[in-house]
């Protein structure tokens, strides 16, 4: 028999050289990114960190990191721009990320910067659904040995300056430790025993125009409407 994986899931991992350098600019930075009690995630609209300039280098780095991941799709990445429409921190000690996508962008990274020793929590990625299983939940109480065609989920543990980039649609959770509720607190000094990590969202349009039926055209032939206005 030859078996043939048709279709794996890309996920890359790149390091980022500088990162003690982009962990102290963050935690210098953290008071403009938290809410009065210590608080910053999407839930706070703290999702504009691509706009302060102190990260900038961070970001130009995740920029790459994604052409590099479009590269290894064969893609023409010349044929394309990408919109960093939002990024934010994900804190967590005690707290649980639930398995969640970010499937209204198209795609997504993950950058690690304060990883303490002793937390060891990995992120999963989860195959929702999984295209092999023949029925719900086959998977998990009837396979002898995992491998690429019948795993449900993959997990990455975190190091500091490690960036993962992978397709926004993408299932994934992290774990925390304790009860999963945190005790915030606007103290910087309390963020050092955090895994602090750094989120973002791209959109894929076309550098121009082009004859395609599929694919957003640039954001230049766009209209924008609002009710508010009308």
């Amino acid at each position: 028999m030859i078996a043939h994986s048709i279709f794996p899931t890309l996920v890359c991992e790149f390091n980022y050289e500088h990162r003690d350098q982009l962990k102290s600019k963050v935690f210098e930075r953290l008071p403009n990114h938290i809410n009065e009690f210590g608080q910053s995630n999407e839930l706070t609209a703290n999702v504009d960190l691509h706009k302060d300039p102190a990260l900038v280098d961070l970001f130009e780095f995740a920029s790459t990191c994604a052409f590099s991941y479009l590269s290894a799709l064969n893609i023409d990445k010349d044929l394309f721009d990408l919109n960093l429409v939002k990024t934010w921190m994900n804190i967590i000690k005690e707290g649980h990320t639930p398995i969640h996508n970010h499937a209204d962008a198209h795609l997504c990274f993950v950058y690690y910067v304060n990883v303490p020793e002793s937390y060891v929590k990995p992120i999963n990625f989860i195959a929702t659904p999984q295209p092999n299983e023949l029925f719900h939940a086959m998977f998990l109480h009837n396979v002898t040995e995992y491998n690429s065609w019948n795993s449900t989920e993959r997990y990455f543990e975190p190091h500091e300056g490690q960036m993962l980039v992978f397709p926004a649609k993408l299932f994934h959770r992290t774990s925390g430790y304790g009860s999963g509720t945190e005790i915030e607190s606007p103290d910087i000094s309390s963020f050092y025993d955090k895994r602090i990590a750094i989120a973002g969202d791209f959109l894929l349009t076309y550098s121009n125009k082009i004859g395609r039926s599929y694919g957003l055209m640039p954001a230049t032939n766009w209209n924008t409407y609002s009710q508010k206005h009308k």
